[in-house]
C-alpha cells in the first residue's frame, strides 16, 4: 500500500510540473523563426502588401519604384533582422495579367491577356475631352498561349485615341491596364490636401473665371462604375424650380435655380520642371427668377470650391488640356518592379493584391546571397 501511494505522488508531482514547463517555454522563451527561403518570401509578402495598400489608401495611387523601396525596406526592418536581410537577395513585380495593347491609329486595337474575361476599353480622344465605351471581341490565343481580344477604329468617333483604359471583370475579378499615345504629356497623382497631379511644365493656357482669384485650367476626371465608364466635365442642371399662379392659372412668377458644377486644376510651381496641380470641382448657383411682363432677372450668384478628397477608389483618369494641347495623369499603373536582378535558381512565390477597386498579380523572387 506505501509503494502505490508514493507511485500516485510521484505522478501528482511530475504532473505539476508541467502547467510551469509550459508557461516557461511559451512566455518567457520566444524561438526564433528559422532562417529560410520561404521564411524570407512570406515576409517580403506581407511587407510588399502592408506598403503598396498603405500607400494607396493615403492617396498617394502611383507611389514610385523609388518610394516603394524605402519604405518597404524599412518595414522589412521590422520583420526581419539584419542578418536575414543582408543574406537574401529578392525581387518582386507586381503587375496586371492586361499584357498587350497594340494600336494602329485609324485601324485597330489588339489586346492580348493572361486570362479569358469579359474586355472593354474606353478610348480618350488626344483632345483630353471626347471618350468612348468599346467592348472587345475575342479574337483566339497568340502562340505565347494569352487570350486575344480587337476591335476596328475606323468605324468609331475616337479614332485616334491618346489614352485607352482596358478593365478585364469577372465575378471575382477586376484587372485594368493603361496605354498612353506616344509623344503625349503625362503626370503623375499625390496627395497634397486633396488629388493634386503633377506633370512635366508645359503651356497649357489657363481659363478665367469671375471671382476665383487662382490660375485655373480646363480638367475632366474619368472614372470606372462598374459595369462602365464615365467621366465628369461640365454639367449644368435646373436644380430647383417652382411655379407660382394666378387665381386664373398664369404664370406671373418662376423663381428657379440653375447649378454648374465644374472640374479645374489650380496650378502652383513645384520645381523648375514641373508645375503641380490641384484638382478643385466648382459649384455655380445661380437664383433667378422671371416675373411675367417684367422679364428674367438674377437675383443671386454663388460659387462653392472643393478639393478632390482622397482616395477616390474608382478614379482612372485625370487629363488637362486646352484648344491645342493636352496632359494625361493615369491613376493606376500597369506594373511596379524593383529589387535586385534575380539569379536562375531564384525561389519563386505567386499572390495576388488588390488595390483600390483593381487586382494585381504578384511574382516574388528569394536567394541565398
Amino acid at each position: 500500500m506505501k509503494e502505490i501511494i508514493e507511485y500516485l505522488l510521484a505522478i501528482l508531482i511530475i504532473l505539476s510540473f508541467i502547467p510551469l514547463y509550459n508557461m516557461l517555454s511559451t512566455t518567457y522563451y520566444v524561438p526564433r523563426i528559422a532562417t529560410g527561403l520561404e521564411t524570407i518570401s512570406y515576409s517580403f509578402e506581407e511587407a510588399l502588401k502592408y506598403v503598396l495598400l498603405y500607400g494607396f489608401s493615403i492617396g498617394n495611387y502611383t507611389q514610385g519604384v523609388i518610394e516603394v523601396s524605402e519604405a518597404l525596406n524599412s518595414t522589412l526592418t521590422s520583420y526581419l533582422n539584419p542578418f536575414m536581410q543582408g543574406g537574401y537577395g529578392v525581387y518582386a513585380k507586381i503587375y496586371t495579367p492586361i499584357q498587350e495593347i497594340n494600336v494602329t491609329p485609324y485601324s485597330s486595337i489588339g489586346v492580348a491577356s493572361i486570362y479569358n474575361l469579359s474586355t472593354t476599353i474606353f478610348l480618350v480622344d488626344k483632345n483630353g475631352r471626347n471618350a468612348l465605351v468599346v467592348p472587345l471581341i475575342y479574337d483566339g490565343t497568340t502562340p505565347g498561349g494569352l487570350y486575344r481580344f480587337k476591335v476596328a477604329l475606323y468605324n468609331l468617333t475616337v479614332k485616334d485615341p491618346g489614352v485607352i483604359i482596358v478593365v478585364q471583370e469577372s465575378k471575382n475579378n477586376r484587372f485594368i491596364a493603361t496605354w498612353i499615345a506616344p509623344g503625349m504629356l503625362t503626370g503623375d497623382p499625390v496627395n497634397i490636401d486633396g488629388l493634386t497631379v503633377i506633370t512635366p511644365r508645359n503651356n497649357l493656357t489657363p481659363v478665367t473665371v469671375p471671382g476665383i482669384n487662382k490660375t485655373l485650367h480646363n480638367a475632366t476626371i474619368y472614372y470606372y462604375t462598374a459595369p462602365s465608364f464615365g467621366q465628369y466635365l461640365t454639367s449644368t442642371y435646373n436644380v430647383t424650380e417652382w411655379i407660382e399662379f394666378s387665381a386664373g392659372g398664369t404664370i406671373l412668377r418662376r423663381p428657379y435655380n440653375i447649378t454648374t458644377i465644374s472640374y479645374y486644376g489650380s496650378s502652383v510651381n513645384w520645381n523648375t520642371t514641373h508645375v503641380a496641380y490641384k484638382i478643385l470641382s466648382m459649384r455655380v448657383d445661380v437664383k433667378r427668377e422671371y416675373i411675367r411682363g417684367q422679364g428674367d432677372f438674377i437675383r443671386g450668384n454663388y460659387t462653392y470650391v472643393n478639393s478632390l478628397t482622397t482616395p477616390l477608389y474608382n478614379l482612372l483618369l485625370v487629363s488637362l488640356f486646352d484648344n491645342t494641347r493636352s496632359v494625361f495623369i493615369p491613376i493606376y499603373p500597369n506594373e511596379w518592379v524593383f529589387g535586385e536582378t534575380p539569379p536562375p535558381q531564384a525561389t519563386t512565390r505567386y499572390s495576388n493584391i488588390r488595390i483600390g477597386m483593381f487586382d494585381y498579380l504578384i511574382e516574388i523572387k528569394v536567394w541565398r546571397k
